[in-house]
């Protein structure tokens, strides 16, 4: 592993564990053995440091989220084993990187939400391409216009100030939202494989 990758890589877990404000570069340097120096040769500063972080770490987790899926025995499984996969991975992290994201590197947050290569479009496409062929969901629908539909849907339920002011409850999510979303989506064999896991599914936005 280079000096710039590695310096990246364990700013992202300093990130990610103590909230980007209380991370500084001399923390980093410290942590890594290095000097400050060797940082800022490799990086323009601790905005630019945090942006390639948080891209790396968005690449990392797509693959091990693309291998958690491709691994379950069918769509609908791989659905819930990759929930639950990102349930843990989240948990890893510090609410303050979020906050301090959202109000300290706006734009950063902005990009994390919109660009597609972080939002993760691709996973969602290959699921919807795996249900298809796998017979689980119906062939009748525009892949591209429902893959849009899912990610919106991501975004009504992972947003705060929504559940906030809605005050409805994980439950709620799962029953109103998720289900009828992915129910909606299926075949015969789908719906089937759906009502054998739904507790599974529900599941998926409780906290544990």
């Amino acid at each position: 592993m280079d000096t710039r990758t590695r310096i990246m890589k364990e700013a992202g877990i300093l990130f990610g564990q103590q909230g980007i404000r209380n991370v500084t570069m001399y923390h980093i340097a410290e942590h890594l053995g290095i000097s400050k120096r060797t940082i800022y040769e490799n990086f323009k500063d601790k905005t630019d440091l945090l942006r390639q972080s948080v891209y790396e770490a968005a690449i990392v987790h797509r693959e091990m989220s693309l291998k958690v899926f491709n691994d379950a025995d069918n769509v609908i499984v791989g659905i819930y084993e990759l929930a639950e996969f990102m349930r843990t991975t989240m948990k890893k992290i510090n609410p303050a990187f979020f906050s301090d994201l959202k109000k300290l590197y706006p734009d950063i947050h902005q990009s994390f939400n919109e660009r597609s290569d972080i939002r993760n479009y691709s996973l969602t496409y290959t699921m919807l391409k795996k249900g298809v062929n796998e017979g689980v969901f119906r062939k009748d629908f525009n892949i591209d216009l429902v893959n849009e539909a899912w990610q919106q849907l991501i975004s009504v339920i992972s947003n705060k100030n929504f559940q906030d002011k809605m005050e409805f409850s994980k439950q709620d999510v799962a029953c109103s939202l998720f289900l009828p979303f992915l129910r909606g989506l299926c075949t015969e064999k789908g719906v089937s494989l759906v009502e054998e896991h739904t507790e599974r599914l529900k599941d998926i936005h409780q906290d544990k």
